[in-house]
């Protein structure tokens, strides 16, 4: 009895024994497979951080030779990246020292350029321009009242006549469509061809006045025009034009065509400002003054081509005027070395698809170095990669009963 009682006692301690070692290998085994752990540590804010994305990660960090070989793929990696940056950015360069080499020996060589000094693009191409009065019989003096005096608070001229959409007044143009966005410029600039208007505050007075006798009057409505021109307000400067082109007589539409084009060429709506110049060619008899304007805004426009046909036309009107000639001979040398360039970045574009070859080669390199880590760590991997993480209560065929 003594005995049995005995027997059993060390049987259960044996099998106690065996399931206290059974586990303690098994956590050893697999304890690695659900925990993240990082092989690559820098030092940043202060603090010791893993870094997770990195090309220093290796699945066995005692492995000298797999991480010496990680660690000369990732320098070759970094030294290819800094090749191809290197390579783009002295390309950059190359193509901007060539181009203003080739400026500059054009400039200097050609008869044009020398004659100009300068491009025409260095030229104030936002003149402001205005079609003589006495042209077309109209003395400003006989449509205000001067003998009137001043009051001490005093009145501007808005043109405020009910007025709709109309394509007279040119209306589709995207310029005039978006009048109330457009930036407000004072085009003090008139002060020349219209001394009246030294003294704003009363010539807007006095043309406040006779607006109000006749609110229709295309000469006031283009009076009130030149006052916010002068004033620096281009929507109400457009809102007394297009009442103008409404009203005028064909003959004189040209007089608000031509103010309501420099009001969006200043606005930088110069493509607008182009048509509404050649309306009113169709129509002045002050070919000087609008094809100079013109000339400007093909200028504008980087139509130097177009630009040296305006200046040379006024040019030939008027052979006194300095100004025509010198923008004239300034458009042509920019439209030559234009073209000059133009052939120079043809030829460049053509070298530039031999560099691509080179290019290519450079990227095939780069994927067999990151092919090659690829099989780095798959070949030599994880000591227990080996084992069927989705299985992992099996052990391999082959290795049961090891333990």
């Amino acid at each position: 009895m003594d005995r049995k009682v005995r027997f059993y006692h060390v049987s259960v301690d044996g099998i106690s024994n065996t399931l206290w070692t059974f586990s303690q290998i098994f956590l050893l085994i697999w304890t690695p497979l659900i925990v993240d752990s990082a092989t690559h540590w820098v030092l940043e804010d202060g603090m010791i951080k893993s870094q997770v994305d990195t090309w220093y990660n290796i699945y066995d960090p005692s492995d000298l030779m797999l991480f010496i070989q990680q660690t000369e793929t990732a320098d070759e990696l970094k030294a290819l990246e800094k090749q191809e940056d290197l390579k783009f950015h002295t390309s950059f360069l190359t193509a901007d020292a060539i181009q203003k080499n080739q400026e500059k020996i054009a400039f200097h060589s050609d008869p044009d350029c020398q004659i100009a000094r300068k491009k025409l693009s260095q030229f104030d191409l936002y003149l402001s321009s205005f079609l003589r009065l006495d042209a077309k019989g109209i003395i400003i003096e006989q449509y205000l009242n001067h003998k009137r005096p001043i009051p001490t608070k005093v009145n501007q001229p808005f043109c405020t006549s009910e007025f709709l959409f109309s394509m007279k007044s040119y209306d589709h143009l995207k310029g005039v469509s978006e009048r109330k966005f457009l930036p407000n410029k004072s085009e003090d600039g008139l002060v020349n061809p219209i001394p009246q208007v030294k003294n704003l505050t009363e010539f807007g007075q006095r043309v406040y006045w006779a607006l109000q006798k006749n609110e229709t009057s295309w000469i006031l409505l283009n009076f009130a025009a030149i006052y916010w021109r002068v004033a620096g307000n281009s929507f109400e400067a457009i809102e007394c034009l297009r009442r103008a082109l409404d009203v005028s007589p064909r003959i004189h539409k040209d007089l608000a065509l031509v103010s309501l084009a420099n009001i969006l060429h200043q606005s930088k709506y110069s493509l607008d400002a182009a048509i509404l110049m050649h309306s009113a060619l169709e129509i002045t008899n002050d070919y000087d003054i609008i094809y100079f304007t013109l000339g400007n805004i093909y200028g504008a426009l980087g139509q130097y081509d177009l630009a040296d046909i305006c200046y040379k036309y006024v040019y030939e009107l008027q052979p006194d005027f300095e100004a025509a000639r010198l923008r004239m001979h300034a458009a042509r040398c920019e439209h030559k070395m234009n073209l000059i360039l133009n052939k120079d970045q043809n030829i460049f574009n053509k070298n530039n698809e031999d560099e691509k070859k080179e290019d290519e080669e450079l990227s095939i390199r780069k994927q067999i170095i990151e092919e090659h880590k690829k099989e780095i760590e798959e070949e030599i991997g994880y000591p227990l990669n080996k084992y069927n993480i989705y299985n992992a209560l099996e052990l391999p065929e082959n290795e049961r009963g090891q333990i």
